[in-house]
């Protein structure tokens, strides 16, 4: 039985590391993973702290209700821009640090030059990257338009679809920057790892028995 709940749980992983962006983190370790979570968490706090920092005072000092002040500081499409500044820096991350330019059969100097990106699922990290930040500013664009013109209420359709939709790029940027964290935490973490195990085989081997 044991066997089949193993081939099971193998083949889920398998299916699971084909996902662009969320398949490597089956092959992250735990430690890797909780320390990007610890930096999302921090992250999230920081960035948003104007969204939540005045609705819970407000909520303190003068009783005001908590969720609707806090829905009215978004209501404008504010979750647009944070979701832009989330993943803006992905952009330079993966391209800069991880990317390079080569030519034809490796040459460098010589063109067309094409992007090699060094880094799990690199090119759907920029692709996606660059198309939140076109949306973003996009439907940023749009509710702002609508505001000036008949003003932003939530119990409007249109602004409430708006609403949501900023959520989910919000989320999904979250999403993006986790696993970002994630496999950056993996990269530097690998020359330690490597360098363990050989400290390890040499310490092996000093201490054999001859």
């Amino acid at each position: 039985m044991q066997y089949y709940v193993d081939l099971f749980r193998n083949a889920l992983s398998r299916m699971f590391s084909k996902i662009p962006i969320y398949g490597p983190l089956a092959a992250s370790s735990g430690a890797s993973i909780r320390e990007g979570m610890a930096e999302l968490a921090t992250t999230t706090i920081f960035s948003i702290f104007p969204l939540w920092f005045y609705p819970i005072a407000a909520k303190v000092i003068y009783d005001d209700p908590l969720l609707s002040n806090m829905l009215s500081f978004v209501s404008s499409g504010e979750l647009f821009l944070y979701s832009a500044a989330i993943v803006g820096p992905l952009i330079f991350l993966i391209t800069k640090k991880y990317g390079e330019f080569e030519g034809p059969e490796g040459n460098n100097d010589g063109f067309p030059r094409r992007l090699t990106i060094q880094f799990p699922s690199g090119y759907s990290f920029l692709v996606s990257s660059i198309l939140i930040c076109i949306f973003s500013a996009f439907l940023y664009g749009t509710i702002r338009t609508d505001a000036d013109v008949s003003g932003t209420s939530l119990d409007d359709p249109s602004t409430k679809n708006l609403f949501w939709t900023s959520a989910i790029i919000y989320i999904f940027s979250l999403s993006c920057l986790f696993c970002a964290t994630v496999y950056r935490i993996n990269l530097e973490n690998t020359p330690n790892r490597f360098g363990k195990d050989t400290r390890r085989l040499i310490e092996d081997w000093e201490n054999r028995d001859d």
